[in-house]
């Protein structure tokens, strides 16, 4: 090796130990003189470059102490700053307390994070808040990506993610193609939005994908739902869309749909055979003449039937009717079906002379031999109903869904970390 060589990289190696000497001296320095001690590690540290692999840092500042180990402040630029090709820009790790709290003053944002294919803020709690944000007028948590998560929030107990604002948004989560906000949970609360003002809890939008995705594995016997909605002053949800409002999904042994008093007693429910079961009454609305509309009233019946109408003529005392053929295949064939009929004139009487499966013969009393037009009403009962009649049932029929009263959640006690002070 040249002697000019040895001469640079016994310079090299003297100035790094002569840094470090800079840095230590400038840690204890810190006890009487903090200006000082800043000034000396950003002069050594602005001058050193390392190449270093695995857990091991190039610059490393300890507090043992309760205080700040690193604290960045700026007047116009940035405070503190992480940059990284491959791995984490900043990370940081705390036993105890935050492990990054960042906070503005002047309306933009406490801490940003933004990653072209990866995850712009992740935080991570074994029992508190893995990322917590608080804006009295703006967003308290803020996360946006391209191609990843926005806003990834895991904790194993606590809080994944916690946002409040008294003003815009608690957290808001934005993504062209992915999640803009995604909660996981074993027990607690996968997302929570609460709004103690006029704003919205949680607001989802998707310009082709979901809005909300929401899973749970609670059965049927616990009160544990995929979401739930409560307004103890208004509506309790509001669904809107260009070509379905709401669809219920449920097996053949589950209801796609029950509506329910506040202490769980069933009013309305759909079977998962299409079934509708409803206590009350039920209204409709018929359009008049005139433009207006008049309610109706649905008539009950001691067993199902279905039911067709018609007129026919009577020649020479006379008449063989046929069924209509769809209509005759909705009808049960275990058990007959009725018919009434109506002459229009005056005639000995009219009777039902036979029925069959594909029609009926009508002939006038007393041998008549009358001509005339007659209407007819055809009851039966449908296809798989022919035995069913009413009868007494207990608090609802033996088909009724037992819905649960869900739990209502308790709001998160939330509260905010304590504020780093600037001198640590």
């Amino acid at each position: 090796m040249s002697l000019i060589h040895r001469a640079r990289r016994s310079a090299a190696a003297s100035f790094l130990v002569l840094g470090a000497v800079f840095v230590a001296g400038a840690m204890v320095f810190a006890a009487t003189d903090r200006a000082g001690a800043a000034a000396i590690v950003q002069a050594v540290a602005s001058s050193i470059t390392c190449s270093s692999t695995g857990t091991s840092p190039c610059f490393n500042v300890t507090n043992s102490s309760s205080g700040v180990a690193v604290y960045g402040t700026s007047k116009s630029g940035t405070g503190l700053r992480g940059a990284s090709t491959s791995n984490y820009g900043l990370k940081a790790t705390s036993s105890s307390s935050d492990g990054v709290f960042g906070q503005s003053t002047s309306g933009t944002a406490g801490v940003v994070g933004t990653m072209s294919n990866g995850t712009g803020v992740y935080g991570y709690t074994a029992s508190g808040i893995g990322v917590y944000g608080s804006a009295p007028g703006g967003y308290g948590v803020y996360g946006l990506t391209d191609d990843g998560y926005g806003l990834y929030g895991v904790a194993s107990s606590g809080y994944g993610v916690v946002g409040v604002s008294s003003g815009t948004a608690g957290v808001y989560g934005t993504d062209a193609s992915g999640s803009g906000v995604d909660g996981i949970t074993s027990s607690g609360y996968a997302v929570y939005g609460q709004s103690t003002g006029s704003g919205t809890a949680v607001d989802a939008s998707s310009s082709s994908g979901y809005g909300v995705v929401a899973n749970t594995g609670g059965s049927s016997s616990t009160p544990v739902v995929a979401v739930y909605g409560r307004n103890t002053n208004g509506n309790a949800g509001d669904f809107g869309g260009s070509y379905i409002g709401v669809v219920g999904r449920a097996p053949s042994t589950g209801f796609p749909l029950v509506g329910t008093d506040p202490n769980g007693n069933n009013l309305f429910y759909v079977d998962g055979s299409g079934n509708v079961s409803y206590k009350g009454g039920l209204y409709t609305f018929a359009r008049t003449q005139g433009g207006g509309s008049a309610m109706a009233y649905s008539t009950k019946t001691t067993a199902p039937t279905i039911e067709d109408t018609g007129t026919a003529q009577l020649v020479g005392g006379a008449s063989s009717v046929r069924l209509d053929p769809t209509f005759a295949g909705t009808i049960d064939t275990t058990t007959p079906y009725r018919v009434f009929v109506t002459p229009h004139g005056d005639s000995r009487g009219l009777y039902i002379a036979s029925e069959s499966a594909s029609g009926f013969i009508v002939r006038e009393s007393q041998g008549g031999r009358s001509s005339m037009a007659f209407d007819y009403r055809i009851v039966a009962a449908p296809v798989g109903h022919g035995r069913e009649r009413m009868a007494m049932v207990g608090r609802d029929s033996i088909n009724a869904p037992h819905a649960p009263v869900p739990t209502v959640p308790n709001p998160p006690a939330i509260k905010a970390p304590a504020r780093p002070s600037r001198s640590g």
